[in-house]
């Protein structure tokens, strides 16, 4: 079994992959890509479905789906403004959908704390305490804040 140290040492290096991109965002996808291989998230043959009944189940506000082609590597988007979840495809992995999901519940924060407080939450609830344990340990681990494990 790899140790965390070792995942949080492939996670700052893997950031440099993410050219385009803020230091912090480079770090949250690498944290996101590890933790999803670690612990790999199903993937959602019903994309709609499942955010209506996450949304019921947490009292969020449900936003509108749509499933068109998106740019190469963006596997999502989320538009606060229209409130309106994008995937390029009908059967998406649940840690991308968690993702967008996450920006609707942090619009202002881009993948700052909050954004990353509300995808730990998210990923716990609805993609299981390990994957939500090892994305919040990786956070923590490449020197992003998110707010204090819960017990």
């Amino acid at each position: 079994m790899t140790h965390i140290s070792e995942l949080v040492d492939e996670a700052t290096a893997a950031a440099s992959r993410w050219k385009r991109c803020s230091r912090e965002q480079a770090l949250v996808y690498a944290c996101e890509d590890i933790a999803d291989r670690e612990c790999p998230t199903r993937v959602l043959d019903d994309v709609r479905g499942f955010v209506e009944r996450a949304c019921l189940e947490d009292d969020i506000d449900v936003p509108n789906i749509e499933f068109l082609p998106l740019q190469r590597r963006c596997e999502g988007l989320a538009d606060h403004t229209s409130r309106t979840l994008t995937f390029p495809r009908r059967s998406v992995p649940l840690q991308v959908v968690v993702h967008e999901m996450s920006h609707l519940l942090a619009p202002v924060d881009g993948h700052g704390p909050l954004f990353r407080h509300e995808m730990v939450r998210l990923a716990r609830r609805h993609a299981g305490i390990e994957h939500a344990s090892l994305l919040h340990s990786l956070f923590r681990g490449v020197g992003l804040d998110v707010s204090p494990w819960v017990a």
